[in-house]
């Protein structure tokens, strides 16, 4: 887990910064060839080698950057590829090395307001962010029970400071769920199948997580209605004492 965690990484920042990680993944591009190295402890005897392949694209002209990693041995089922499309809405693909997909999550950033929604298959839990001026709202559902859990945040630093760190914040809430979304499609994926009964019950869930959803944006909205009715407040004070 923690080498997708370090993959996902890497790519995820070389999304968000080009500058820096440009430079350098032009320099790693191609195929690469290596060993994980396992210790569960100290006697050396117990040491354990794993051959991995590891592939960097960064052809931009193409359409995306990418970077793939699997191992030799066949039978290795935990083998993940992580993709991004640079189009109108951002889209970073993980699929197995059976070329399934595994998760999806869109980023998209208009009128202000910065969007992530995602989801894990087989379990199509879903995960969603939403990120404007100093407030940000994540909203994690699942499928199997009415369940949703709504996080909601406001800086209380100032605005730019906020902009500057926000980024930081969902790159780990971002990589905390596809860790946790990988863990448990490690047990479920040999045990649900897809077939019409799940597709209809997904599609009755959905429409519970967009009645979810729409509720907490309007709990966002009062938010800040009220941190600019409290700013108002403090102004007219200020006026008043002088």
């Amino acid at each position: 887990m923690s080498s997708n965690s370090t993959f996902f990484g890497i790519i995820f920042s070389y999304w968000k910064s080009r500058t820096p990680a440009e430079r350098f993944l032009r320099d790693v591009n191609g195929a690469w060839i290596g060993r994980v190295v396992y210790s569960p402890t100290s006697n050396i005897g117990d040491t354990d080698y794993q051959s991995i392949n590891v592939t960097f694209n960064t052809e931009e002209s193409r359409g995306f950057s990418s970077i793939a990693a699997s191992s030799p041995d066949k039978s290795i089922d935990s083998q993940y590829f992580f993709k991004i499309e640079d189009n109108n809405q951002s889209m970073l693909s993980i699929t197995n090395r059976f070329d399934e997909e595994v998760a999806l999550f869109k980023l998209n950033y208009t009128d202000g307001v910065f969007t992530i929604r995602g989801r894990f298959i087989p379990s199509n839990d879903a995960l969603t962010g939403l990120f404007k001026g100093r407030n940000m709202m994540f909203t994690i559902t699942d499928q199997f029970t009415d369940n949703i859990t709504t996080i909601l945040l406001e800086s209380t630093t100032q605005e730019n400071i906020f902009h500057y760190y926000y980024h930081i914040f969902l790159f780990i809430m971002v990589l905390v769920a596809i860790s946790a979304g990988l863990y448990k499609m490690s047990d479920l994926s040999d045990i649900i199948k897809p077939d019409e009964a799940q597709y209809t019950q997904m599609v009755k869930l959905q429409a519970q997580r967009d009645a979810k959803i729409k509720e907490a944006r309007e709990l966002l909205k009062k938010m800040e209605e009220e941190e600019a009715k409290r700013k108002a407040q403090e102004e007219e004070g200020k006026i008043k004492t002088e």
